[in-house]
């Protein structure tokens, strides 16, 4: 008579055991062990990480998906999973009337918040410091503001956000 080898037990065990395994890994995922995150939205498709610029009002759509800033400020929220040190935003903008712009990042001091605005350089980037900033239901907020005349093109096509801050396991 022969014996057949039943399997089942053993898979079972493997699945069964893999299984906290990879939740640990979703979560050690989640809070970035690295220290380094960035998050890309280009506006042709959802971010899951960076909102639509908003309020829509001021917005129109251009082609490619881009925005035209109609009247200003407009804002958009970044998810803000951890503390990081640094935050790196590039917006990438069509300005052909030179119009002067800033980025901010919404700062809170003893119940009181304001933008922490910055003139970004000529790649549409601004660096702030990530201390003070508030975070609200786990995301961070960001204002563009345009001077000049609101009949004036200015467009934007791309929002690219890194965060930088300390690994959290070290050797």
């Amino acid at each position: 008579m022969t014996r057949r080898l039943d399997f089942t037990p053993i898979v079972s065990l493997i699945v069964y055991a893999s299984l906290p395994l990879a939740i640990m890994l979703c979560i050690v995922w989640a809070l970035n062990p690295s220290g380094h995150r960035t998050y890309h939205y280009d506006f042709a498709a959802q971010s899951p990480a960076i909102s639509p610029l908003f309020p829509q009002q001021r917005l129109a759509t251009a082609d490619g998906g881009a925005k035209v800033v109609l009247a200003q400020p407009v804002y958009f929220t970044v998810r803000y999973l951890r503390p990081y040190t640094t935050v790196r935003v590039r917006v990438r903008v069509e300005n052909p009337a030179g119009r002067e712009w800033k980025l901010g990042l919404q700062k809170g001091l003893s119940g009181v918040s304001a933008y922490d605005l910055k003139i970004p350089d000529e790649n549409g980037e601004a660096v702030f410091s990530a201390a003070g900033s508030v975070v609200s239901d786990r995301k961070i907020r960001f204002v563009i503001g345009v001077d000049g005349r609101s009949n004036e093109l200015f467009r934007v096509s791309d929002i690219t956000v890194d965060f930088d801050g300390d690994k959290l396991f070290s050797p």
